[in-house]
């Protein structure tokens, strides 16, 4: 296990996501004479790297929390966010449940669903 600090450059503003939060805001640069917007993440709890996950993209979204007050949400097309409700509200009951049931709670500061 690891701990894993990503950073990540688009070209164009969008939803960059990690297994961790944003270590602020985006910045906008010049890399290699293009234009580019790179975001910075907290470095994550030790993890094998298979588990190292990021997603990029146009995406909206919805979100919630657990009974412990981890943030949940839910990632989806433009304009599809209506469709995320049912599975949001089960997130939440199931990260509840599985936290009273393994008597572990969640690792992670938040939990994003794409």
């Amino acid at each position: 296990s690891a701990s894993f600090t990503l950073r990540i450059a688009t070209i164009s503003p969008m939803v960059v996501l990690a297994n961790m939060p944003q270590d602020g805001d985006p910045v906008a640069m010049t890399l290699g004479g293009v234009s580019k917007v790179v975001y910075n993440f907290q470095p994550s709890v030790p993890m094998s790297s298979y588990l190292v996950a990021f997603v990029m993209g146009q995406l909206n979204s919805i979100g919630g929390w657990t009974s412990d007050q981890v943030p949940i949400h839910l990632y989806t097309p433009p304009s599809r966010e209506e469709e995320g409700y049912y599975a949001l509200g089960i997130s939440e009951g199931i990260m509840d449940i599985l936290a009273s049931y393994l008597d572990v709670p969640y690792p992670l500061p938040k939990l994003d669903l794409i």
